[in-house]
């Protein structure tokens, strides 16, 4: 995936090109076969991952029964930006695992 015009943050991304923003939240999964990632997910299914990515977005929204899901991509271990996602996913994994312990 590796795209050098995408700054990632806490709480969106944005194409350093263009300035598009899209609120995220990110989190770490894995393939079947154990390959590690990080999905970086659009926070609401308004907000459009395509605007900053341009390719690689995957989204399987099937209007006509009614399944919406957010835009989301992958960023594997083998990317360069891994390192910085990774940090951000941790950040919210721990951000949730506090406003769930606070219920």
């Amino acid at each position: 995936m590796t795209n050098t015009n995408v700054k990632f943050n806490k709480y969106n991304v944005q194409n350093t090109t263009t300035g598009e923003k899209v609120k995220v939240v990110y989190y770490q999964n894995e393939t079947k076969d154990g390959r590690k990632f990080i999905n970086v997910s659009g926070k609401t299914c308004l907000d459009r991952l395509s605007k900053v990515f341009g390719s690689g977005v995957i989204n399987n929204s099937e209007f006509i029964s009614d399944y919406v899901e957010n835009d989301r991509i992958r960023i594997y271990e083998d990317d360069s930006n891994y390192k910085v996602v990774s940090e951000l996913a941790k950040f919210h994994e721990e951000r949730f695992a506090r406003s769930r312990a606070k219920k």
